[in-house]
């Protein structure tokens, strides 16, 4: 009984303290504020001596962002009881859009989760510019994942998913060539003020704009036409700049090394080969792939930019142990394919089999490079590999001659009565027939570049891929050919493939296929198939061969033609087609003057 009547008695007591704690906060002036704002859609935000300033929304509520709103004056110091006297402050919601009027942001205090990359095109022209850089390039498709580089671009600029801002740079310098969107000022306009508008400083561009004073061509600029402008209205010199700027110091820093080569890659840096051997293990099958793609485009384009000077390859075959890579299908739906039985270079009749489910343009393009590769290096190196470095070895007292040894890359030691010519060695013949097994061993759905028989559209890499055997013919042959002898086996084989590249310069031309999109690597087939054919058409020229030199005469204006269609779209093509009107005046004067120096030696022998 006692312990029921002391808990009545707190009972009571607690019920008081209830009742003076509800009149006490019914008399709080919080009561009299508009509760409108702490819905639960519009979460309202409280804040106590010790919190940051306060924040709000600015702009639409489907794409919220944090601005700061306003700092507290310095007339609003806590009470004594630790917190501030908030009646003549506003109630801020995060998702308010009318709220912000209430409190207007000093423009100092701004502050933005949506940063965006300093000198990065908006998000629509980026687009853009990625598209036709996907769209435009032959190579890009491989080097870079496009499903995934387009979804990357949908992420913050501060996720490490987003691109590097120094490909990005890469990717608008390229496809500022082949866009209309990137227009020029008016370069005869004087007046006009590139800085105007609020994309100004993407204004200027690569369209129409004139080479030089005294030679009206217009072209788009490419990255090799690039490496000498210094204009910062030029919208693709300027990020070249930014690209290779940022690549100095991401390269020393070892950030995103992946994307870097692949950057430089784009902007036709030669030290992309040297960086790729930097990279680290892949982390998924992806990346892998990924990367195989990467290693072979660099490869192939440095087989193919050194085939006829005399600098040594950045790396040997022997080197080189990466398997080759997958079909572009199953690459871009990130198929895995197993490495195991995948062909390498170094394998046995790699070059001339071509398993089906592994086999794409792609891959053909590759093993021709290999064979080019290939011809450079014998070439090279034939000089002290089987002479004495100056003059071809000979004996000194007898007349025996030893056979050169099978393992070409470990000559043995020879003794000569007579020069070593290069096309007698066993390698030489290898090579010879490896071009030629190479063309005849393509598959049946690749033999067709430009598509006529199946109906599909021009495939450049393939079209690239055709041209590049009969490079290598000419490149091994050329050297050693008699064209003045119409049997010299040499000559013979160097014509056909001038010839053959020339077959398919028709193919290209009877359809209205642009040819800025094919692989500019192709002007250099096209030049080195005029060359040849114009020393061809000189020694006829001195023989008074009228027939075949009518006929050389067409064909070496059907080169002079396709190169001056390039030549009017970009530089290289300009300096192609330059270099070969050079060599046809310089070599056909000669050849003129040698001809009529034998007519008049001929009409004194015949006078009485």
């Amino acid at each position: 009984m006692i312990f029921l009547t002391a808990l009545g008695s707190n009972a009571a007591e607690l019920e008081q303290i209830i009742q003076t704690q509800d009149a006490q906060l019914s008399a709080c002036v919080c009561r009299d504020r508009d509760t409108a704002g702490w819905e639960t859609s519009n979460l309202s935000v409280t804040l106590n001596a010790f919190d940051p300033p306060l924040f709000t929304q600015v702009g639409p509520t489907s794409a919220p962002r944090i601005v700061v709103s306003s700092i507290l004056p310095s007339s609003q110091s806590p009470g004594r009881s630790g917190i501030f006297e908030w009646e003549n402050m506003p109630l801020i919601c995060f998702n308010d859009p009318q709220s912000s009027s209430a409190s207007p942001m000093p423009e100092t205090a701004a502050l933005s989760t949506e940063i965006w990359p300093v000198n990065i095109p908006p998000l629509e022209l980026l687009h853009h510019l990625a598209e036709t850089v996907f769209a435009a390039v032959p190579l890009a498709n491989r080097i870079l994942h496009r499903p995934t580089f387009m979804a990357s671009l949908a992420y913050p600029p501060s996720s490490h998913e987003f691109p590097h801002v120094n490909l990005l740079h890469a990717i608008c310098a390229l496809a500022s060539m082949y866009t209309p969107i990137v227009t020029d000022v008016n370069p005869l306009d004087p007046e006009a003020d590139v800085h105007e508008g609020g994309a100004a400083v993407f204004s200027a561009g690569i369209v129409n704009r004139q080479f030089t004073d005294d030679n009206p061509r217009f072209f788009p600029r490419r990255q090799e036409d690039l490496g000498d402008v210094d204009d910062e209205n030029d919208f693709a010199a300027v990020h070249l700049k930014w690209c290779w700027t940022g690549m100095k110091t991401s390269i020393r820093r070892g950030d995103a090394l992946i994307q870097q080569t692949q950057g430089q890659f784009l902007v036709g840096n030669c030290k992309a080969a040297a960086l790729y051997t930097c990279l680290g293990k892949p982390k998924t099958s992806e990346e892998a792939e990924l990367r195989r793609n990467l290693f072979w485009a660099v490869y192939s384009t440095e087989r193919i930019l050194n085939a006829f000077n005399v600098y040594p390859s950045g790396f040997g075959d022997e080197d080189c142990s990466q398997i080759l890579p997958c079909c572009f299908k199953d690459f871009e739906a990130k198929r895995y394919v197993p490495a195991q039985g995948r062909q390498r270079i170094l394998g046995r009749n790699a070059l001339v089999t071509h398993p089906k489910l592994t086999t794409d343009s792609f891959t053909l393009y590759v093993k021709a490079t290999v064979i080019l590769g290939k011809v450079k290096y014998f070439n090279r190196s034939f000089r002290y590999r089987y002479t004495d470095g100056d003059e071809p070895c000979r004996t000194s007292t007898d007349n025996t001659t030893t056979q050169l040894d099978p393992d070409p890359a470990n000559p043995k030691p020879m003794n000569c009565a007579t020069s070593v010519q290069p096309q007698h060695t066993e390698e030489f013949k290898a090579l010879d027939n490896l071009i030629q097994a190479f063309i005849t061993n393509i598959p049946k759905e690749f033999r067709d570049p430009v598509g006529f028989s199946c109906g599909a559209k021009l495939d450049p890499i393939l079209y690239m891929t055709h041209m590049l055997p009969h490079m290598a013919t000419i490149a091994l042959h050329d050297p050693h050919a008699k064209v003045s002898l119409v049997q010299d086996p040499s000559a013979q084989k160097i014509l056909a493939a001038a010839r053959a590249i020339l077959d398919l310069i028709y193919k290209v031309c009877a359809t209205t296929y642009d040819l800025l999109y094919l692989d500019h690597s192709s002007s250099k087939a096209w030049f080195v198939a005029g060359v040849t054919l114009i020393r061809f058409l000189c020694v006829r020229t001195v023989q008074n061969d009228e027939a075949e030199v009518a006929r050389l005469t067409e064909e070496v204006g059907a080169v002079k033609f396709i190169l001056e269609n390039l030549g009017d779209r970009t530089r290289i093509g300009l300096r192609q087609i330059k270099l070969l009107e050079t060599v046809y005046m310089m070599e056909m004067a000669a050849a003129r003057q040698t001809a009529t120096i034998t007519q008049l030696a001929t009409l004194k022998e015949l006078s009485p």
